[in-house]
């Protein structure tokens, strides 16, 4: 059984302006201060002690105008980045990866001593 732990080991910050969505709008546009844009992610599986690392990159999509959900960057954790990155699609697809990277892994590697030499 593969491990897998996530571990944020960048984060892309931007000041972003949201519009009202009705037109004309009735209320003024809404500032999001160091909204997290994007990030890169380390996902580290282990098995028989045997680690695989992995690195990648995500972006998020910007706030609605009224975000109930939306997290200040000072009340920020990276279990709440982690769990951003993991939409069932991201995390699927790199730990599939390194699922594949310990099937290939598997057996016993021969560097020398090949059977024509």
């Amino acid at each position: 059984m593969i491990t897998y732990t996530y571990t944020v080991l960048s984060l892309h910050k931007e000041d972003v302006t949201v519009e009202q969505p009705i037109f004309p709008p009735t209320k003024p546009a809404k500032e999001y201060k160091n909204f997290v844009v994007s990030t890169v992610v380390k996902i580290s599986g282990e098995q028989d002690s045997k680690t695989i690392d992995i690195e990648r990159a995500a972006s998020f999509p910007l706030p609605s105008y009224d975000n109930p959900a939306f997290i200040d960057y000072t009340n920020l954790s990276e279990q709440d980045v982690i769990d951003w990155y993991c939409d069932g699609i991201r995390n699927l697809e790199a730990e599939n990866e390194i699922k594949k990277q310990f099937e290939l892994e598997a057996g016993t590697k021969v560097d020398s001593n090949f059977p024509w030499d």
